[in-house]
This record gives structure tokens, sequence and C-alpha cells, in this order.
């Protein structure tokens, strides 16, 4: 999913960029995991675009809760 072209739906002026270092200190499986998704929960927030704090501490969270469903 590219996030430019979910946002710009909604937005077409808004710009964005995602990066994040997943480090799998843990094991690989978080990593993965946060690598094809975290992105997607802040995205697909509530908040986001407009609120982009809220969004990411909401998706961090949400992240989470289906990371620890999974494992």
């Amino acid at each position: 999913m590219k996030i430019s072209s979910e946002i710009q739906k909604s937005d077409p002026s808004f710009k964005s960029s995602f990066f994040g270092l997943f480090d799998g200190h843990g094991g690989n499986h978080c990593s993965d995991f946060l690598w094809d998704n975290l992105h997607k929960f802040i995205v697909s927030n509530i908040y986001f675009p407009h609120k982009v704090k809220k969004a990411i501490l909401q998706g961090f969270k949400d992240c989470e809760v289906e990371f620890l469903h999974q494992a």
C-alpha cells in the first residue's frame, strides 16, 4: 500500500513520508510484522492526516495489540 495514494484520496494536497527502523533484536517476526503493517495502522486511523501525533500514537497501540494477538 502506498501511503501517499491513500492520503491523497481524501486530501490531494497532502504530502508525507514514512520512515522506520525495525531492527528485530528480539527476533525477526515482530520486525517483519511492523514492516508490513505499522504504516497501515497509522494511515487508517481516524485522526490521520489531520492530527498526525494522535494517529501515530493510536496506530502504534493498535499495531501492538494485533501483533500480540497473532503472536
